[in-house]
């Protein structure tokens, strides 16, 4: 037996059963009450951001609290693989000889500097200023 209360200052229905809490989608209860109710459409209270189309768009920070750009790509994964092997086969090579370690480490080093300077000049011009704001917005695509 479940127990359906409903709220008639917020004018919002609450189940025991939890499904909404729970699973963000209305149980069965509280939309045969709404149908009793006579109600013809679903009142936005009940349909959470996370449903909507929009919910993609939002902005999105790194592991600083800092807003990023969002840098999800198709071929994202693919590109990571690869740099990723490309700098394991490297540091494997380089491990037991000190001169060609430090040789590694400079370059990293260098590549390093000139990623940072590229991806902050690249930064400046790929920003678009949101009206409202007058910060960078940025998109979220779909997951693969």
């Amino acid at each position: 037996m479940k127990k359906l209360v409903h709220d008639k200052d917020a004018d919002k229905a609450y189940c025991s059963c939890k499904g909404f809490e729970f699973w963000g989608i209305l149980c069965r209860h509280i939309l045969a009450f709404l149908r009793m109710k006579q109600v013809e459409h679903l009142p936005n209270k009940y349909i959470l951001k996370r449903w909507l189309q929009s919910a993609k768009c939002s902005v999105v920070y790194d592991k600083n609290d800092k807003e990023g750009k969002d840098c999800v790509d198709g071929l994202l994964l693919v590109k990571r693989s690869k740099v990723c092997k490309v700098a394991g086969d490297l540091i494997d090579s380089t491990l037991l000889c000190d001169e060609g370690f430090k040789l590694l480490e400079k370059s990293f080093d260098d590549i390093r500097w000139k990623l940072t300077r590229l991806v902050s000049s690249r930064a400046h011009v790929e920003e678009e200023p949101n009206v409202e704001t007058s910060s960078p917005q940025v998109r979220i695509k779909d997951p693969h």
